[in-house]
């Protein structure tokens, strides 16, 4: 079996240094942020807490879970394919989103009860930077913002999926994430830190599959995912056989210039 390539070390240091510029720059506007979602018109807060919904898990565990049984039965009764596509894949994708958005969901709850910073709400009182390590009171649980996690790791894990989709995924988490600065749950950087999360533990997660067989495989040191259906020569028939890479893979992937 191929395993994946190790990541660079510059590779790591960059994204490292991002991140970190990335948190800087959004904590530099906490306070300012903050205190304009505050006074919004109540019709933009509506269309913010609307938007909002969709970040949460529990829709996102449910449908994950419940492919992953009806494909799992399926198999139990003889069948092997659906609409031409390997049903045991099937199954093994619901496994890998379901397993993304539990791992990242526990681990922004526990960051948050471990950092203890303080919402918006008591930006009054406390200020943006107010920390109360190892606090479980859900007003010092800001950072970092747990439904931009679980958006950002359902985008990932989708984009895997459907790269054809990506942009539009992510416009969807970030739109949530913009959200939750909106309805005055979380400040820009803890908005940074949940995107971060969310999109390392999606990544991180795919290597691990690929590792083990499941849902992914290695190619030319890449971790791609495995295709649903293969063509009568045996090559990937959908477009789920892509990794994340750069747009000039992308386009010579589809014959473009």
């Amino acid at each position: 079996m191929t395993l994946p390539a190790p990541i660079p070390r510059a590779r790591l240091a960059a994204a490292l240094i991002a991140f970190a510029f990335a948190l800087g720059a959004a904590a530099l506007g906490d306070a300012t942020l903050a205190g304009d979602a505050g006074r919004a018109p109540p019709s933009l807060v509506v269309i913010g807490r609307f938007v909002t919904g969709f970040g949460t898990s529990e829709y996102m565990f449910a449908f994950s879970a419940l492919i992953a049984l009806v494909a799992i039965v399926a198999m139990g009764r003889g069948h092997r394919t659906w609409h031409g596509g390997s049903l045991r894949l099937i199954a093994e994708r619901a496994l890998y989103f379901f397993a993304v958005v539990a791992v990242s969901g526990i681990l922004a709850q526990v960051i948050k009860h471990i950092v203890g910073r303080a919402r918006p709400v008591l930006l009054a009182a406390d200020g943006a930077y107010h920390f109360e390590f190892f606090s479980i009171r859900n007003a010092l649980a800001s950072f970092p913002s747990g439904h931009t996690t679980s958006a950002f790791a359902a985008a990932v894990a989708l984009g895997y999926m459907r790269p054809d989709w990506r942009r539009w995924l992510l416009a969807g988490a970030v739109a949530i994430g913009v959200s939750r600065v909106l309805v005055g749950a979380h400040y820009p950087s803890d908005v940074v830190g949940g995107a971060t999360l969310g999109s390392v533990v999606a990544l991180a997660m795919a290597r691990s599959f690929a590792l083990r067989g499941i849902a992914f495989t290695a190619r030319g040191g890449r971790t791609v995912m495995k295709p649903l259906r293969r063509g009568a020569d045996g090559a990937p028939a959908d477009a789920g056989d892509l990794s994340w890479r750069p747009a000039a893979g992308r386009s010579r992937r589809r014959g473009r210039p």
